[in-house]
Parts: C-alpha cells; structure tokens; sequence
C-alpha cells in the first residue's frame, strides 16, 4: 500500500534543532501514521559537519528495529567513492549497497558490456549487510521504461 511509505526530504529540516523537529516528524509518521517504510533524502543534511552521524543513525536503527520500520536512508558520495557522511553512517547501517559509474576502459570491455569504448554503466554492488548474505561482486543494472532499476538481462529490465 503506497500510504505506507514516506520520502522525507532532509532540505525541510534547517537551523540549530533540525535533529529534533526531524525526530518529532518521524516518531508522527511511525506512531500516528502508522506509515511502514521510510525513504530518507539524506541524513547527512541534518548533520553537516558530521558530528553526530554515528549517533544519530544508531538512535534511528534502534527506533526503526523496536518498531519494525524498514528504513531507507540515501547518501551522496564523494569523488573518492567514500559516502558523504563517513564510515559512521555505514557502521550504523543494516546494510550498504551502492550504485556506481563503470567506464569501458578498452574495447574488448566495451564490446563484453555492448558499449561504446570509454562508454558507461551502471553497477550495483552490495559492501556490507548484518541481515542477510549478500554477493560481493558488482552487478550490471538498467532502468526500464517505468525508471526502475533492475538487473540487466532480468525480465524487468531494457536492455
């Protein structure tokens, strides 16, 4: 049921008490809305200096898992492929998935992956989960005509 998810766009929190108006509009939608999966853009917005990313995510871990909220948190990346945000927000995460940009560096490359040479894909690979196994190499993903992505060559995807 599509009342049961939430984006929470981070820009609506600013000044000096965002973590706190952030919480207070989290524990409505959980508690009075009743809302069941959480899609936050992004939680390093709350916090730009990075002070009190670890803590806060570990306070939103714990809130999420005493009421059995499926949380997505999304986050920027450096130009080091690092998360904004810092290994804190990793470490206090269930699981970190990442999409990225790989180049065709040669044309046999390019021609294995049906690209132009120095052409581009996208990959999805899984780094770290406390919850389920998770394969460690990359996997090509496409988006179909609906935007989704889904894992190339599978029945959802355009190819």
């Amino acid at each position: 049921d599509e009342d049961m998810v939430h984006v929470l766009d981070m820009t609506q929190f600013e000044g000096a008490s965002s973590w706190d108006a952030f919480i207070k509009r989290y524990r409505y939608l959980i508690e009075e809305v009743e809302v069941a999966v959480v899609i936050i853009d992004s939680l390093t917005a709350l916090d730009p200096n990075r002070r009190n990313a670890a803590e806060h995510m570990a306070s939103l871990r714990s809130y999420n898992l005493k009421h059995g909220v499926t949380c997505l948190v999304l986050s920027q990346v450096k130009d080091t492929g690092d998360p904004n945000g810092g290994s804190a927000l990793v470490h206090g995460a269930d699981m970190h998935v990442s999409l990225s940009y790989k180049t065709a560096s040669n044309k046999a490359l390019a021609a294995e992956w049906g690209v132009e040479p120095k052409g581009q894909i996208v990959t999805i690979q899984s780094h770290k989960s406390v919850v389920c196994q998770i394969p460690t190499q990359w996997e090509r993903v496409v988006h179909n005509e609906l935007g989704v992505i889904c894992l190339a060559g599978s029945h959802c995807g355009a190819e």
